[in-house]
Formats: structure tokens, sequence, C-alpha cells
């Protein structure tokens, strides 16, 4: 699967955001791994998918260095995910 990845990566000007495309080589029941480009201050990027013209997201970036690795968003995280977007 094609993915992407679009963050603020510390070695790049600062406030520039780029962005990444690249194939998943491995799921795990929690873990996406790829070979994804990033650097440090990309954590908490979205990594997605595009189906249709629509973007999916399908995991959180977390893991630096080969390969690369997003904790996936399985139902359990979007639930944590929404209940931390309602805490005002």
């Amino acid at each position: 699967m094609l993915v992407n990845n679009s963050g603020y990566p510390g070695d790049k000007p600062t406030g520039t955001q780029w962005y990444n495309a690249g194939r998943i080589t491995r799921v795990t029941a929690r873990r996406l791994h790829y070979m994804l480009d990033t650097a440090g201050g990309q954590s908490g990027s979205p990594t997605w998918r595009s189906r249709r013209g629509v973007r999916h997201a399908i995991g959180v970036h977390a893991y630096g260095s080969c390969p690369y690795k997003s904790t996936r968003i399985t139902r359990t995280v979007y639930d944590n995910m929404m209940r931390r977007k309602n805490v005002t």
C-alpha cells in the first residue's frame, strides 16, 4: 500500500511542512513499518493513504530510524483520540 506522511521536520527550515510517500513494508497489530524518510520533530504527524481521491489517516508517526514506524489507528486508538479531542 502506498502511504504518505507530512510534518515539520527539525532538519528543514523552521515552519516548513514536508511531504513524503512510500510503501508499507510490514504491518503488525500495532505498527505500520515503512521506508519514508522522516526526521526529529515529525512525531505525531499523520500517515495516510488516498482512496478514490480522499485521504484516510491510518497511523500516527512515532518511531524514527529505518524502518520508520507509525502507531496504527485501530478502533481503540481512534476512540482514545476522540476522547482527547473532546476534552477542553
